[in-house]
């Protein structure tokens, strides 16, 4: 065979590989969710720390710019005195100092052996400290980079580091119900402020240095003085955990903000509380003055606020942020898409609608607390259901977003929801092993499946379908059916193990997710596997049939969502870009588009129209 020939084969199949369709992303919506916020010394540059990133605005109306090379979630931010640096601190265990006008990244500090979840520049800029999961508080210099020291003592995570405004002194808080104060030239333990009882979460100092206020999650903020360690007056919050504060810049007042989504400003000379700051849905979780006077607040609702602390208004806000998302639907005609958020990672339980074309919010909704699970839209797009994890089935007018109906029945987690064809019935399966179906008029349960087979993962209604009545398919999937009166059938999958499922369009197969992290498609009729999907590495939590039935998508703990041909269980895409666990895909109404989205709080929409 000549050099030619040889050549031209291996030029062929090169081609052949580069003309394989692939998804690309398309867009992203949303900015992750939102750990804490801070303001530069002269208030113009605002910085959030986010599951993505570091989020810069030049001013609180601009829009962002993204500062990438974390590999995790951010967790603190802090600017350097001149505003000229910004350290950022993250759970992939470095800290970074970035450069604020160019975003240019400055230094990567590493040595912790655990999350960093504190970052704070000394007064003099020359020193940056950091406190992390490992326990330990760790100095370094900010020009270089060099490790200057590590201060150990606290028995849990360091949650919060505080500098005198001399520099001489370093305040620690954390995990073990105490706060800290160092020595910070000898690094030197010299005090152990000991009185809280349960883990403290934020130290400030008084502008003047005698006073170190912490708060913490028994509900209290504490005075110490700073000389002699002792506590001068403890103020109580009955309605949940303190979890950030800050001095005023003459040391007049202090701000408080915690689990009761309030922001609480105290005269700090008196102790005496001086107004309540409401607009928060959410957890406060980081407080920052600026020198104009004018308060930064960040909260689990994912919006950052500014407000006028002697008026008490609101001066601007900031939203697109989102806590991890477990759910996805898009509208009928395609043109909107609706995300539920909450769990573990963040307490943001919300329902977010997102324009697909521009990426703009365009609003949110928050009904039932609890994080919401599943959503299904009706086939002419006027209602929204939604299921939490408190059990409970929401439906929502579309548009307008006023809750319809409130549905309570199940004592378990709602997992899964849909419409009957004309919009008058609604399903949910749940953790509780049931699926119910429900009239939406009267609110009233119409039916009822009671599984023994675990958690209904997912629900079908349709007329007809190849079913079998209380089928199980396999020992692990399990298909269980309901018929009303006038025809309309309500298939349910369910089964212990099973992490995920899917009907396709047609009802004639059902795709189900294993602890095995393999996808299995049964033939539900014949009651025998079909094909079978291998490539993911970790659990597959969401499966999805495109409209058409000929592509199944999945989302996976390995942070990979894949595109398989439903027909033989091919790989036909690994789509990666997420930086935690995918929970939810879903295919638009024409099947030209997928969208993902999970733990780092954002939707991805892929084109897929190469696959069709």
């Amino acid at each position: 065979m000549s050099k030619k020939t040889i050549l031209l084969m291996f030029l062929a199949a090169l081609a052949a590989c580069s003309a394989q369709p692939e998804a690309r992303l398309s867009a992203i919506l949303g900015r992750g969710w939102l750990n804490a916020a801070a303001r530069s010394p002269d208030g113009q540059t605002i910085a959030a720390a986010s599951s993505l990133g570091v989020w810069l605005y030049d001013s609180i109306t601009a829009p962002p710019r993204l500062l990438s090379g974390h590999t995790r979630s951010v967790s603190a931010v802090a600017f350097s005195p001149d505003g000229a640096r910004l350290a950022s601190g993250s759970w992939d265990r470095t800290i970074k100092i970035w450069n604020v006008q160019t975003g240019e990244t400055l230094l990567t500090l590493e040595g912790h052996g655990g999350d960093v979840n504190a970052v704070a520049f000394s007064p003099s800029g020359d020193m940056v400290a950091s406190g992390g999961a490992d326990n330990t508080i760790r100095l370094w210099d900010a020009a270089t980079g060099q490790p200057l020291s590590t201060l150990q003592g606290h028995q849990n995570a360091v949650e919060a580091l505080a500098f005198s405004l001399d520099g001489a002194l370093l305040a620690s808080a954390g995990r073990d119900n105490t706060a800290r104060l160092w020595d910070v030239a000898t690094g030197a333990m010299l005090n152990v402020l000991s009185g809280h009882t349960d883990g403290v979460n934020g130290a400030a100092f008084s502008p003047d240095g005698g006073a170190l206020v912490t708060v913490g999650n028994d509900g209290s903020a504490r005075w110490w003085d700073v000389r002699s360690g002792e506590e001068r007056r403890a103020l109580e919050n009955s309605s949940g955990a303190v979890l950030s504060l800050a001095f005023g810049p003459d040391g007049a007042l202090l701000a408080t903000g915690g689990d009761d989504r309030t922001i609480t400003i105290w005269d700090a000379a008196t102790g005496e509380q001086h107004s309540t700051l409401r607009g928060h849905s959410g957890s406060i979780k980081s407080l920052n003055f600026g020198d104009d006077g004018a308060l930064l607040s960040a909260g689990e609702d994912g919006t950052i606020r500014l407000w006028d602390t002697t008026t008490g208004a609101e001066l601007a806000a900031i939203g697109g942020y989102s806590g991890s998302l477990n759910s996805l639907a898009f509208s009928a005609d395609g043109t909107t898409i609706y995300a539920g958020s909450g769990g573990l990672l963040t307490g943001d339980n919300a329902i977010r609608e997102w324009d697909v074309k521009t990426g703009a919010l365009l609003d949110t909704l928050r009904g039932e607390q609890g994080a919401v699970l599943s959503l299904a839209i009706s086939a002419d797009g006027a209602l929204l259901a939604s299921g939490t994890d408190y059990g409970t089935l929401q439906i929502w007018n579309l548009p307008g977003e006023n809750i319809l109906r409130d549905i309570h029945g199940h004592n378990n987690r709602v997992l899964s929801v849909a419409f009957s064809p004309d919009g008058a019935l609604v399903a949910s399966g749940s953790a509780d092993t049931t699926a119910r179906l429900w009239d939406i008029t009267t609110g009233e349960q119409v039916g009822q499946i009671r599984s023994s087979g675990g958690p209904v993962r997912n629900l079908s209604l349709g007329a007809g379908g190849a079913l079998v009545s209380s089928a199980d398919i396999s020992e692990t999937v399990k298909l269980s059916n309901f018929t009303t009166g006038s025809g309309l059938n309500m298939m349910c999958s369910h089964g212990d193990g099973i992490t995920g499922t899917a009907f396709s369009p047609d009802r004639a197969r059902v795709a189900s997710a294993y602890w095995d992290n393999l996808i299995r498609v049964w033939d539900i009729a014949a009651g025998r596997q079909v094909a079978e999907m291998k490539g993911h590495t970790a659990n597959i939590l969401s499966v999805a049939y495109s409209p058409d039935g000929r592509l199944v998508a999945s989302g996976s703990l390995d942070y990979t969502a894949r595109l398989w041909d439903a027909a033989s269980g091919r790989e036909l895409a690994v789509i990666r870009g997420h930086i935690g666990a995918v929970h939810a895909v879903a295919f638009s109404p024409d099947g030209r588009t997928l969208a993902s989205a999970g733990d780092d709080g954002t939707i991805r929409l892929w084109d897929v129209s190469a696959f069709r």
